[in-house]
């Protein structure tokens, strides 16, 4: 029982994985991101009926959050980790020794809103339907530590991710996996997920809030943010986590009361 969970958490991502990002791969120039938008689709519903045949009793999927004003809070904490994940992507560059130029806008990235709806929902949607909706519902079965589940989600559904280095993909998917293993809600992971996803769906769409290190790149030099930016992030994050995490260990305080005054 070890074992089994991890084995099929990361077999599910691999054949999703590849079902998505391979066909893209070799669709005409200007065709990519609309053969994604269909693989993306096709399988998600692939790993979503394996997932149906696994003997292991998973908890069912729940997309409510548990309360509505939790999407609020977690959306406030991914904009937050939004910022953290862009100078963390600075970070690495840095240590590179010839970082790249961004590639012209049009060099065949075909349709803008295209490319934005994939960029900024249909992936993130698909994504986190199989990270915390079968990868994450398996590895709670595993006899694994909560920090240590929510690393291996992570690392696991960052095979999956498109953007950014891979540094960033792991610390951006790793707010959604704490909220789910804290809620086991897809719509509270999903909302600390989004705002990221369509703040590059607007880049794609050409808006540029012209904050170095944030959305401009150099040639030959990296960029990294202001630092009142990265503060703006530190707030945001806290103003997120702080109203999560109290009404977490509230919820839990009262879960726990019943059971002592059964005993």
């Amino acid at each position: 029982m070890f074992l089994t969970p991890v084995i099929w958490a990361v077999l599910s991502m691999l054949v999703w994985a590849t079902l998505a990002l391979t066909p893209p791969a070799y669709a005409p120039v200007g065709w990519a991101a609309s053969v994604l938008c269909a693989t993306l689709v096709v399988a998600t519903w692939v790993v979503l009926q394996l997932d149906r045949r696994h003997p292991f009793p998973v908890p069912p999927r729940i997309w409510r959050a548990p309360a509505p004003w939790m999407l609020g809070a977690a959306a406030v904490a991914g904009l937050g980790f939004t910022i953290f994940a862009s100078e963390l992507g600075n970070i690495v560059l840095s240590m590179q020794d010839a970082p790249l130029a961004a590639p012209p806008p049009d060099a065949g990235r075909g349709v803008p809103w295209v490319n934005a709806l994939v960029v900024g929902l249909i992936h993130p949607v698909c994504l986190l339907l199989v990270a915390q909706g079968v990868v994450q519902r398996v590895l709670l079965l595993a006899r694994f530590g909560p920090w240590i589940v929510v690393a291996l989600t992570a690392v696991i559904a960052s095979i999956g991710d498109l953007f950014g280095v891979w540094p960033q993909r792991v610390f951006m998917l790793g707010l959604p996996a704490w909220l789910y293993l804290r809620s086991l809600s897809l719509g509270l992971a999903l909302a600390a997920y989004l705002p990221g996803r369509l703040i590059a769906a607007a880049l794609e769409l050409g808006f540029r809030p012209g904050i170095p290190g944030f959305d401009l790149v150099a040639a030959d030099a990296v960029l990294f943010q202001p630092i009142w930016f990265d503060l703006l992030g530190a707030a945001l994050v806290v103003a997120g986590v702080a109203p999560l995490l109290a009404a977490m260990v509230a919820a839990r305080r009262d879960d726990a009361e019943p059971d002592e005054a059964d005993a």
